[in-house]
């Protein structure tokens, strides 16, 4: 049963295409060789990226981050990141290395419903897209 239409695609089938770049609530789910867990209570660290300013932001663990980026050559580049300044108890840790993964960052690919940052060709973080209603 079809619940919601989102779009259609000419010459497309109903095989699934995957989440757009840009758009999407992306979830952090691995970064600096690590799986994330969430904790009970906590934010979920994610990033959302704005195509026609060229703008992400997000949460990045205890803060809230932005900055640009910018999709070029196949490869992609964050720049001028800014985040607030809140001390936090939990979720430094994670926020340091969300946010020196993204300023690593050189390409990345989108596989189904998971987005791959990469430093040549090192993995630094993988993201799962969540569709919010």
């Amino acid at each position: 049963m079809i619940e919601k239409f989102a779009r259609a695609w000419p010459n497309e089938n109903c095989t699934p295409r995957g989440a757009d770049l840009a758009g999407t609530h992306w979830k952090l789910v691995f970064v600096e060789g690590a799986t994330l867990v969430g904790l009970p209570g906590q934010r979920e660290p994610h990033m959302v990226l704005q195509a026609v300013q060229g703008r992400v932001q997000g949460f990045a663990g205890c803060n809230g981050f932005f900055g640009g980026y910018q999709i070029k050559d196949g490869g992609i580049r964050f720049s001028e990141m800014g985040a607030t300044m809140m001390a936090c108890p939990r979720g430094m840790d994670t926020e340091g290395a969300f946010l020196k993964a993204l300023a690593a960052a050189d390409r990345h690919e989108i596989v189904g419903e998971q987005l791959l940052l990469y430093q040549g060709d090192r993995m630094v973080a993988r993201f799962e897209a969540v569709h919010l209603r």
